[in-house]
């Protein structure tokens, strides 16, 4: 997202309608990518005995903070520079930030499943 998040958004501004298809459907499939593995990670960063707690917590709350108020940011944003762009450099931070997270998380893939 971090690569394709702004020509992507480009060519969903052309105003051209066969372009702004390619333009959803590279970023559908660069947000696939994502969503194909945010779920096992966030479950795996939890013992056992509090992940499905956590994970609908962690995930329940970020989607409501970050996804639902996205739009009235995004409006906000254009409104207040007149960059029609925010979308995409919201798009392209926040795909940052998440790189900066998931480079910190160890892996855990040889750890035994319960606590000990």
């Amino acid at each position: 997202m971090a690569v394709l998040g702004i020509p992507s958004y480009a060519l969903i501004a052309t105003g051209n309608m066969a372009l702004a298809i390619l333009g959803a459907c590279l970023m559908a499939v660069v947000f696939a990518g994502h969503t194909a593995v945010i779920h096992i990670l966030i479950v795996e960063l939890f013992p056992t005995r509090v992940r499905y707690s956590a994970y609908g917590l962690g995930y329940n709350v970020s989607s409501a903070l970050f996804g639902g108020t996205a739009p009235l940011l995004m409006t906000w944003l254009i409104s207040s520079t007149g960059n029609i762009y925010m979308p995409a450099f919201y798009a392209v931070i926040t795909a940052l930030g998440t790189l900066a997270a998931v480079s910190t998380v160890k892996d855990r893939a040889h750890l035994p499943l319960r606590d000990a």
